[in-house]
């Protein structure tokens, strides 16, 4: 077993219950205390070496270790592991980054675990959550929610865009909360965009009926299908109008669609949806617009077919492209 790899998917929430728990067995299990006492040995004359090491905060992690653990202080017999293991956790915080030890963390695992599900840019992903209820989960995107949805809500919180199929439960409302604005539903289907990095969020319901609420809203607003909401935390403005269907969620099956979009809006879908940085010799004009879609297409096969129309050249190199403009 990874430790250090296992610990930070333990600290970040991202094993299952079971997981979690057949880590804390290993943890206590002799192969575990082994495992641990071997990824620092390198570290052992470091240590020996280091006559300043911090005596009382080790004292300190084992007496908590020995009471997080169950061992009396009388057990002379365990005391060179524990003195061992007192200091092997002190080198992890040191040379991994830790912020603190694992035993405290192993007290929670009874309480509500939070999953967290995330994408880097190139990446889509399909999740099924705990009610039925199903995610596209865009690139450079995130949710995450409490392991069975405990509560009287099914509560998400999203960073990026998603596109969600709801499974209805109107005695348990479902609300994916981004960038401080809260859409509910009971049983439908809608995309959520919300980029840190943009200045507009999107709503856009494609089946059923939702709620837009906000502390920054004055009222709350009403979604049908085919209806779209845009709110601008610049302006504090909020728009309603009608979508085209291929544009906003096409995404998901693989289709990314222009309308009259500028080269921006071109540059960065295109860099989230490959995973790319793209350059440019100049900036293009305001006027630049572009219109077109790609059904599962290489990237370099939509640039050679919009560099008919818009009068450039490109060159890729790993992941990096670089436009060149006549």
């Amino acid at each position: 077993m990874d430790f250090l790899n296992k610990y930070r998917a333990f600290k970040a929430g991202q094993l299952s219950q079971e997981e979690a728990e057949e880590f804390v067995a290993w943890m206590n299990s002799k192969e575990g205390e082994e495992k641990i006492l071997g990824d620092i040995e390198n570290d052992w004359n470091y240590l020996d070496a280091k006559e300043a090491t911090d005596e009382t905060r080790l004292e300190s992690i084992l007496t908590q270790i020995k009471a997080e653990t169950g061992e009396e202080s009388a057990q002379e017999s365990r005391s060179h592991f524990f003195s061992k293991l007192a200091a092997a956790v002190a080198l992890l915080v040191v040379f991994a980054g830790l912020t603190y030890l694992i035993f405290p963390e192993l007290q929670t695992l009874n309480q509500p675990q939070r999953i967290v599900k995330v994408n880097p840019s190139g990446q889509k992903s399909t999740h099924f959550l705990p009610d039925g209820s199903k995610v596209y989960l865009n690139a450079e995107s995130s949710i995450s929610y409490v392991r069975e949805f405990a509560g009287d809500k099914r509560a998400i919180e999203l960073k990026g865009e998603a596109y969600f199929e709801v499974t209805k439960n109107p005695e348990k409302p479902f609300v994916v909360k981004s960038k401080g604005v809260s859409t509910t539903a009971i049983g439908t289907a809608f995309n959520v965009r919300a980029y840190a990095n943009e200045k507009k969020l999107g709503i856009a319901l494609t089946e059923g009926k939702v709620k837009v609420a906000s502390t920054n809203l004055e009222e709350e607003f009403f979604l049908a299908p085919g209806e779209q909401l845009h709110y601008s935390s610049d302006s504090k403005r909020v728009s309603k109008s009608e979508f085209d269907t291929d544009e906003i969620v096409g995404w998901k099956n693989g289709l990314i669609k222009f309308q009259e979009a500028n080269y921006e809006e071109v540059k960065s879908r295109l860099e989230r949806w490959f995973g790319v940085r793209i350059v440019s010799n100049v900036d293009p004009s305001e006027r630049w617009k572009y219109t077109g879609s790609f059904e599962n297409q290489s990237l370099e096969m939509i640039l050679e077919g919009m560099k008919l129309t818009k009068n450039f050249e490109y060159k890729m190199e790993q992941k990096k492209v670089e436009i060149m403009f006549k």
